[in-house]
């Protein structure tokens, strides 16, 4: 990965200081979008539903799937609630490094 760029700063002796920065990560929107694209893979966090309530409850599930592939709609669906919705992200992304 080659992001990144350069930084300068300002000296009390009226120079510059000029230091090059990466970018260590991508965003998550980076990562589900490389998934969908290199590999085909779709990943879906929502919000679990309560027919029985009629309504949402708050919590999140995962779903994984095959880009255009409709006889196999999902490759995997984690039984697991989540409270906060991006432990839900981390943990689609993690299921989905163990696919390819």
């Amino acid at each position: 990965y080659e992001g990144g760029g350069y930084l300068r700063y300002p000296t009390s002796s009226h120079t510059y200081i000029t230091q090059r920065y990466i970018t260590l990560a991508p965003l998550y929107q980076q990562v589900i979008d490389w998934f969908r694209n290199k590999h085909e893979l779709i990943i879906d966090v929502f919000q679990q539903f309560d027919d029985k309530e009629d309504k949402y409850t708050g919590y999140w599930e995962i779903d994984i799937s095959e880009l255009n592939n409709y006889k196999l709609p999902h490759i995997i669906v984690i039984e697991d609630v989540y409270i906060e919705y991006y432990h839900a992200l981390d943990r689609a992304i993690s299921e989905a490094l163990k696919i390819i």
